[in-house]
C-alpha cells in the first residue's frame, strides 16, 4: 500500500490501536491518515505521536482529502 485511511472509531478496535498493530508487525508502515470525527486536541496529538502522516476531521471534502493525499504520497524533498 501507499497509503493508509484509518477511521480511529471503529466497532471492534480502535484506528490508534490498529495502527499500533501494523507498527509492531511491519517492517515498513505506509504512511497513515487518520479520518475521524474526534476533534479533542489530545486525540490529534495521540495520532500525531503515534506517527500519522495526517489527521482529518469529518466531514472532509474531496478537496481537503486530494490535498492531504498529495502532500502524503509526494513530500517535499
Amino acid at each position: 500500500f501507499n497509503v493508509i485511511l484509518l477511521d480511529i472509531m471503529m466497532p471492534d478496535i480502535s484506528g490508534f490501536d490498529v495502527f499500533k498493530r501494523l507498527q509492531a508487525t511491519l517492517t515498513k508502515v505506509p504512511p497513515v491518515v487518520f479520518l475521524t470525527a474526534k476533534s479533542r486536541p489530545e486525540d490529534r496529538e495521540a495520532g500525531e505521536g503515534l506517527g500519522a502522516a495526517a489527521y482529518l476531521l469529518k466531514p472532509i471534502t474531496r478537496g481537503q482529502l486530494l490535498d492531504v493525499l498529495r502532500r502524503t504520497l509526494n513530500p517535499p524533498h
